[in-house]
């Protein structure tokens, strides 16, 4: 066998990172086997035999193969996903955390936004990613993240609103 070219090699990588990407999105919809525990025998032996298939090319380091058998296992991942949706398997529910604001309103908050469109779909109202409260979090500012870090277990309790300082009329003078 020739040396693979090192075009060859990232169109492997490429491969391999695209199947990992659907593979990742499938288990966050479905969970981790669910889809592998819904499929009958005959599907669940090709779906095997697949998956022996790529890992006997990327053992082999083969791009050509890795390349060809990373695209059959896409197809294979999606055979599994077909038969669990006509088999009434339901996707994963999302793992929606809730907590009721002081104005009254409960908000879910969610791990991405995967979960975000599937806790929506089940009726959620306001949700928040954890992308989204770690921007609320930068917003806190370095004072607060200082006091976190020194102090592990300390709890925000509450969040005041600054007013905004008036270069004409000053400081208010504290007596």
């Amino acid at each position: 066998m020739k040396p693979a070219s090192h075009r060859h090699r990232e169109d492997m990588t490429s491969s391999l990172q695209a199947l990992d990407n659907k593979v990742h999105l499938i288990e966050r919809k479905w969970g981790v086997g669910k889809l592998q525990q819904a499929a009958n025998t005959h599907l669940l032996t090709k779906f095997n035999s697949q998956k022996a298939r790529l890992d006997s090319a990327i053992v082999d380091d083969d791009p050509e193969r890795v390349i060809k058998t990373a695209s059959g296992m896409e197809r294979a991942w999606d055979a599994l996903e077909t038969n669990a949706s006509e088999t009434f398997t339901k996707p994963r529910p999302a793992e929606v955390w809730e907590v009721k604001l002081g104005d009254g309103n409960v908000v879910g908050l969610v791990r991405d936004q995967v979960d975000a469109s599937l806790a929506v779909a089940h009726g959620a109202d306001i949700v928040f990613t954890l992308r989204e409260i770690g921007l609320l979090i930068d917003e806190l500012g370095s004072l607060t993240m200082a006091t976190k870090r020194q102090f592990k277990l300390s709890q925000v309790t509450r969040i005041t609103k600054s007013p905004q300082f008036d270069e004409r009329t000053g400081d208010d003078i504290p007596f």
